[in-house]
């Protein structure tokens, strides 16, 4: 979605209990796991990263706990917006954490059933496309795939295969470089 979408759609969760764990898909590209496994001592509030460390997952049929990442690159410090620390920092003030110091202390499948239907209704999209409009909107404002693949996770053959598509926004930057140039 685009930039103008993203930031209707979350104004639009603003207030919702789901609200948090979008925010955060749309501003680190994190997996929904990462995002409720993440605690906040993986937050750097000084130095603006996120330390992807672990995962929410489940560990037995109806056992939920910390797990392992999806592979080794999944193992990343995302740099994240002084707008983005600004935003936990209130969210760590309003709101309760669990036993574990979670930033979103859900159930993975609870939060992704609430969540969903939410973001298909406002946007006609899911929890994970927001994970690639944010690698899109990376490649798009010219962050390198090397980057944009360590900061997701990925390896960069995996991020240009599914982020190497072309945009509106992409277009028009090329058709103003086109212009300066001929």
């Amino acid at each position: 979605i685009s930039k103008i979408e993203l930031e209707s759609l979350l104004l639009n969760l603003e207030g919702d209990q789901c609200y948090i764990v979008a925010f955060i898909a749309a501003n680190t590209g994190m997996r929904l796991g990462e995002i409720i496994g993440l605690t906040w001592n993986d937050i750097d509030f000084k130095n603006c990263t996120v330390d992807v460390n672990k995962q929410w997952k489940f560990i037995k049929p109806s056992y939920s706990n910390f797990g392992t990442l999806k592979s080794k690159n999944s193992y990343r410090t995302i740099p994240v917006s002084a707008k983005f620390i600004k935003e936990l920092k209130k969210h760590k003030k309003n709101n309760p954490t669990d036993m574990y110091n979670r930033v979103a202390p859900f159930d993975i499948y609870g939060i992704s059933k609430q969540l969903n239907p939410k973001l298909r209704e406002l946007a006609g999209i899911s929890i994970h496309e927001l994970r690639h409009t944010y690698a899109t909107t990376l490649i798009s404002n010219g962050v390198d795939f090397k980057t944009a693949a360590k900061i997701l996770g990925h390896d960069v053959e995996q991020t240009m295969r599914t982020y190497s598509h072309v945009n509106d926004d992409m277009v028009k930057r090329a058709t103003n470089i086109i212009e300066n140039i001929f």
